[in-house]
C-alpha cells in the first residue's frame, strides 16, 4: 500500500501547480484529474472496461482467457485479476496487459473525462500492476518491444466490434464481479471479432493484474 501511495504522489506531483484551490471538490467530469474523484459508478465501469479489456484483446492474439475478477471495494490495492495462458511468446502478453490501460484512458475520455493528468493517472497508476507483469517476463529474459505492444493494441481497439464485445464483457463482469475464460469466449465471438482458439486449454501459467 505505501509503495502504490507514493507511486501515486508521484504520478500526480508535476500538476500539483495547476489545480485550482477547489479542484478536489468538483464536479465536472472535463476537470476530474485523479480516479479517485470518479463517482463510483464511473470508477467501476472503468475498472470492468480495463479488465475486458485484457481478456478480449488476450483472445485476440490466440491466448486463453480462464478468469478475470474485479476487487471487493476500491480499498483494495489489486483492481482485478485476469488468467491467461498461451504460448511463451511473451509480446503478445503484453499486448493485453498494457492494451487494458489503454482501453481504460480510451473509455474515460469518451466518457467525457478527458483530462490529461487523469489520463496519465490510469496509464501509469492503474496500470502499474500491468506494467509490473510486463516488467517480470523482461526479467525472465524474454524479449518484449512495448511500444510495438500498445500500437498492436491500439490497432485491435480500433478494429470493428472490439470496443463493443469490451463493453459487453464489463457489463457481464461489472454484474458478476468474476467471469470465466468460456462467458468470455462466447460474448467476445457474438461481436464477430476472429479469435483464434487456443490450443492451451489448462491452467494457467501467466497472470495479468492491475493494482
Amino acid at each position: 500500500m505505501e509503495h502504490t501511495e507514493a507511486l501515486h504522489r508521484q504520478v500526480h506531483t508535476p500538476f500539483l501547480n495547476d489545480h485550482p484551490p477547489d479542484a478536489s471538490q468538483s464536479t465536472d467530469p472535463a476537470t476530474a484529474w485523479c480516479t479517485a474523484q470518479l463517482t463510483d459508478d464511473v470508477y467501476w465501469r472503468s475498472i470492468a472496461i480495463s479488465q475486458a479489456a485484457q481478456a478480449v484483446l488476450a483472445l485476440a492474439t490466440g491466448l486463453t482467457v480462464h478468469r478475470l475478477t474485479l476487487p471487493a471495494d476500491r480499498t483494495c490495492v489489486e483492481a482485478g485479476r485476469v488468467l491467461l495462458q498461451g504460448p511463451l511468446d511473451a509480446q503478445d502478453f503484453a499486448v493485453s496487459a498494457l492494451g487494458g490501460g489503454q482501453a481504460h484512458a480510451i473509455w474515460l475520455d469518451a466518457s467525457g473525462y478527458p483530462h490529461a493528468e487523469l489520463r496519465r493517472c490510469v496509464l501509469e497508476m492503474c496500470s502499474a500492476g500491468n506494467s509490473a507483469v510486463v516488467d517480470h517476463y523482461e526479467r525472465q529474459g524474454m524479449v518484449i518491444d512495448r511500444k510495438r505492444a500498445v500500437a498492436h493494441a491500439l490497432r485491435l481497439l480500433s478494429a470493428p466490434g472490439t470496443f463493443a464485445a469490451i463493453e459487453a464483457v464489463a457489463d457481464r463482469l461489472g454484474r458478476k464481479y468474476e467471469l470465466d475464460g468460456e462467458q468470455v469466449t462466447v460474448i467476445t465471438e457474438q461481436h464477430h471479432l476472429a479469435c483464434p482458439r487456443s490450443q492451451y486449454p489448462l491452467r494457467p501459467t501467466r497472470t495479468s493484474q492491475n493494482h
